[in-house]
């Protein structure tokens, strides 16, 4: 199963390209015992801004300037190399927008407000993305988004 996992404000802003534009303890906790575990595949500029804090072994980070054992040139490949294994995507942008196509499950928390910055998440497309759970919280919405079943027979 792939599983994308995104922190975003009301407006899909998900980052500054540096940071994250809010300081949530507990929905960050909740991003990382969600995480722990499994398979992460990553955007090289969001491991290097948020890599330290994940301390799975199994990280298959995508980029196109970068190589080495855990790194992949596309989305596809870093699939295949989880061999089977559940996968979260962590970010950024431009890997969500791949990730959707392969992801089964979407893990969105939306931060309560407005914010600055330059980097959004795509758009979850209601004809294909169902909420399967959601959770009002005092500083954010917490949703679980399941793909909705095609029915292949007609």
């Amino acid at each position: 199963m792939l599983s994308i996992i995104s922190a975003m404000d009301e407006n899909r802003l998900i980052g500054t390209g540096k940071s994250l534009p809010w300081n949530i303890p507990e929905e960050y906790q909740r991003y990382l015992s969600n995480v722990k575990g499994h398979t992460i595949i990553v955007g090289r500029k969001t491991f290097e801004i948020s890599g330290k804090d994940l301390s799975n072994d199994r990280i298959l980070i995508l980029s196109k300037s970068h190589s080495g054992p855990n790194y992949f040139n596309n989305i596809e490949d870093a699939i295949s190399a989880a061999n089977g294994e559940d996968i979260f995507v962590t970010g950024g942008a431009e890997i969500y927008k791949q990730a959707l196509a392969y992801a089964d499950a979407l893990y969105i928390s939306v931060i309560k407000g407005d914010f600055e910055g330059s980097v959004y998440f795509p758009q979850i497309d209601p004809s294909i993305w169902y909420v399967d759970h959601h959770e009002e919280l005092a500083q954010y919405n917490y949703y679980i988004y399941r793909r909705k079943l095609i029915d292949l027979i007609n």
